[in-house]
């Protein structure tokens, strides 16, 4: 589970022996001989006794995860702590009342209502704006709160603006694949539940203060996935990356003074930048 390994407990396969399994954040397999060590304890994955076992493992593992796309980006799941599920609760107490504009994300997006309220009440204020952000939720967590009362009584939503990965990329240098399929679940979800809703996929915003930073990197390929999204009609792409960093590629302590969350700047420029795509939606 995710307080014991750190990955999903989809992300393995077993047998009455043996259990096997991939952690994202390590990119490394796991395997435990569970006669010896029921409680899973202390991998075997580097014992040479257990070479011929690990390999045969590994490759049904590999088959099954590339067969059916399953990982944890994908699957819903609430976080255990209990300051998220207050807020989860609290956001569905929210959605009770219908909404035009949604901001669904992490801790980047829950920010508008710290460093971006100013920017927030400038120009989302006046527009029956909803902000469904959470800080540290992966695509796996949206997904879930997005199953479970998000979206109550959102179906005549005009816009839905999303911009989920980075703790993908941060938590568990997750595969930029595994993130494209995960942000595709909660677009999918979103067509579903919104039917009248333009959905707006933001590029995952940069990290790190230089262009060579390993997560900057990652968010990067995350993009240049679900940009494929787009189709112009219900399903828009834009990534406003370049706009948050210098000529040279740096992220200066003015626009996000940690290197991933905007201070009040950063916001201001987020607002303006998505301006023109909320207007074409009619907002």
């Amino acid at each position: 589970g995710e307080r014991t390994h750190n990955v999903a407990a989809h992300d393995g396969v077993r047998t009455a022996d043996h259990k096997i399994f991939w952690v994202p954040k390590t990119k490394e397999y796991q395997l435990f001989d569970m006669k010896k060590d029921p409680q899973e304890m202390k991998s075997v994955h580097n014992d040479p006794a257990y070479a011929v076992v690990f390999n045969e493992m590994k490759q049904e593992l590999d088959t099954a995860r590339k067969k059916y796309r399953v990982h944890s980006a994908i699957i819903g799941e609430p976080r255990k702590d209990e300051w998220w599920m207050k807020r989860h609760q609290s956001m569905n107490k929210n959605a009770r009342t219908q909404h035009d504009l949604l901001f669904i994300g992490d801790s980047i997006t829950q920010g508008w209502e710290g460093s971006g309220k100013g920017t927030w009440e400038k120009y989302y204020a006046n527009r029956k704006a909803l902000n469904l952000g959470i800080s540290g939720d992966r695509t796996e967590h949206v997904i879930w709160r997005l199953d479970n009362g998000n979206l109550r009584n959102q179906k005549k939503a005009k816009a839905a603006v999303v911009m989920i990965g980075t703790n993908n990329t941060g938590h568990v240098m997750q595969d930029p694949t595994e993130v494209r399929d995960g942000v595709e679940r909660i677009v999918s979800t979103l067509r579903a539940r919104c039917p009248e809703a333009k959905i707006l996929i933001l590029g995952v915003f940069p990290r790190g203060v230089k262009p060579d930073d390993a997560k900057r990197k990652n968010n990067i390929e995350i993009n240049k996935l679900i940009s494929k999204f787009h189709n112009g009609e219900r399903i828009h792409y834009l990534d406003i990356s370049d706009k948050f960093l210098t000529t040279e590629g740096i992220l200066t302590k003015e626009v996000m003074p940690d290197a991933l969350h905007p201070r009040q700047k950063g916001y201001e420029i987020w607002a303006e930048a998505i301006e023109p795509k909320l207007k074409e939606f009619g907002l």
